[in-house]
Formats: C-alpha cells, structure tokens, sequence
C-alpha cells in the first residue's frame, strides 16, 4: 500500500521531502499547506422496553440479572448484551479480574430497584436462555454503560454490531483513558495473546485512523463548497480533495485485505473488511459528486461519508482497548 507519507511526499508533484511524521493529524496539517486550507471554519432492533425488580445477580458466562415482573409474577433473567466479564476460572486472581466486581458492583446498584428493560429481538437472541438485553436504572442510567464507565468489566470485542455499542464502547474508553478498574496499570495480568494479534490491532489501528484523518478533511472540504461554491472549479481546493480521496481509498482497501493471520478476532476482521468496503463505496460516491460541480449533490456525499465515520469509531475503540488489554506495544 502507498503510505500517507509518501503520497505527501510527492506534494502534488512538487517534490516535498518530509521527516518522518508523528501522527496523522501532522499529516492533515502538512496537506493544509500543501494545498490550501481545507476549511474556513445496521443494527437490529429492540423489543419494547418492560419493566421488572431485579432481584440477584451473578456470573454465568456472563453478567445475568434475575427479575420479577411483578411481586407475584414468575422470575425471568436477562445477560448484559456485550458485557465481558473476563476469565472467570484461575483461582486467587484479582476479584475484579474475574468479574467477581462487576457482579458485586451490579448488585450494589441494581437489586431491589425496578429498572427498565430492553431484549434484543432478533430469532437467535429471543431464544438464549437467559436472554440477551438492556438495563436502565430507575435513574435512567444503562446498566452495562455505567459499569464499563467505572472499569468493572470490559466490552466484549467477539461480538458483532448491538444497539448502543457506540455508548458502550466510549464509556470503556473513559476508564481505559482514567486507568480505572482492570483499565488500572498491573491491575490485572494480560491474558494469553492468539498468533497474529499484535499485527492485527497495530496495522488495523493505523488503517482506521488514517481513515479518520482523511474523512475529517474531506468533511472540511464539503464545508468550504457549502460556504464558497467557486471552490468547486478552483484547481487548488480539486487537488487537496482528491489527495484525502486516495489516502481513504488506500486505507480503506487495507481494511478490506487484514493481516493473513486475523484469526484471533474474526468478528472484528469481518467487521473491518465491510467497513473498508463502505468507504470505499463512499469515497466512489464522493467523486462523483465532484463531477456535477454541484454543493448539495458533495454535502450529500459528505454526509453519507460521516454517517460511516461515526460507525466506525467503535471499531477504533475496541482495537485501543483490545491493545491496551494485551498490552500491546508496552
């Protein structure tokens, strides 16, 4: 793959030589200035909520409420969508190593509260026993949000998209980025890394968030055609344009093609290789919006671009936290 580097070394053909840049936003900068300012300023659905007194809590292979639905109705359970409770086996580990916390920190908060549920409703989960769901508090707080937030648990990386995984995974990462909890250093022993991981999550980080980079700078360029339209036929906007174009394109090919040895997260890989494909979908989409000369046809463009942006932060996310939980590049 061409790196970012070397696609703005040829600086458009003027014949930039770069030291080697720190991050991707040095990079973003450097192509503001080689070619002008870039500004001037899928998931299922859920059943109907139900509500219900949670009345225990405990850890079976995952994190599993118990709840009546009323005071003589008959008890039904509910697992934590996404909600990790690590290895639950050595003994004389850490408690909040091997979810023994999250269980007693979920009991602290939510037995004897009448909270809100939510069960995902597509065929296989509406058959798991227990089921799979939400939790709101009777403050109107997500159960499973709040124990990532306070670092008991983690979000589980081996599974596909779910409702509110963006809420899920940016409260992980306020523990990871605080050191909360299992986030905390030495706080818990790394576990065992599959062959190929490292590889995996350093390459894929780097693909994703020059992906982020570029997208950030295409969006930027959408907005100078919204507010100054001659832009559009000015060789100069054209050139930085299409430069960020190539940089998505080559990044998101690279998400389409993950290391030959991706077998430790295949969910993950699955989901990265399709989101390389909508951008790269994306991006086709965005030059021809360019064509047409017209600022409505590129913001529409634009913000088909930022809708796949936002899908794929959570992706970034559970590479840093799947980094950070096997120490990846200490």
């Amino acid at each position: 793959m061409t790196s970012v580097r070397d696609l703005l070394c040829t600086g458009g053909g003027r014949g930039v030589t770069l030291v080697a840049p720190r991050s991707m936003r040095y990079l973003v900068a450097l192509a503001i200035t080689l070619f002008g300012p870039l500004a001037p300023a899928a998931v299922q659905a859920q059943t109907a909520p139900q509500s219900g007194l949670v009345t225990d809590v405990e850890a079976a292979n995952g994190l599993v409420l118990t709840l009546t639905a009323d005071p003589n109705g008959a008890p039904f359970s509910v697992q934590l969508t996404a909600i990790d409770l690590g290895d639950q086996s050595p003994s004389g580990a850490a408690a909040l190593c091997t979810g023994e916390m999250a269980v007693a920190r979920a009991r602290a908060v939510a037995v004897g509260q009448a909270v809100r549920v939510e069960l995902a409703s597509d065929a296989g989960a509406a058959q798991a026993d227990p089921q799979l769901g939400y939790v709101w508090l009777s403050d109107g707080r997500n159960l499973g949000e709040e124990l990532l937030r306070e670092g008991v648990t983690r979000a589980d990386v081996t599974v596909g998209a779910y409702p509110y995984e963006s809420e899920y995974t940016a409260a992980q990462s306020e523990a990871i980025a605080a050191g909360r909890g299992v986030w905390a250093p030495d706080a818990c022993p790394p576990p065992t890394s599959p062959p190929g991981l490292n590889d995996f999550v350093t390459t894929n980080l780097d693909h994703v968030d020059t992906a982020s980079m570029a997208l950030m700078a295409l969006h930027e360029q959408s907005r100078v055609a919204a507010v100054h339209e001659p832009s559009l036929g000015d060789a100069r906007w054209r050139r930085g344009t299409d430069y960020m174009l190539r940089v998505l394109r080559d990044a998101a090919t690279s998400l389409q093609t993950p290391p030959t040895d991706s077998v430790a997260l295949p969910t993950l890989a699955e989901r990265l290789s399709g989101a390389g494909q909508d951008l790269l979908a994306g991006a086709d989409a965005y030059t021809a919006a360019l064509e047409t000369r017209d600022p409505t046809q590129v913001a529409n463009a634009d913000a088909q671009l930022q809708v796949m942006a936002t899908s794929v932060k959570p992706l970034e996310r559970q590479l840093v936290a799947t980094a950070n939980l096997y120490r990846i590049g200490d």
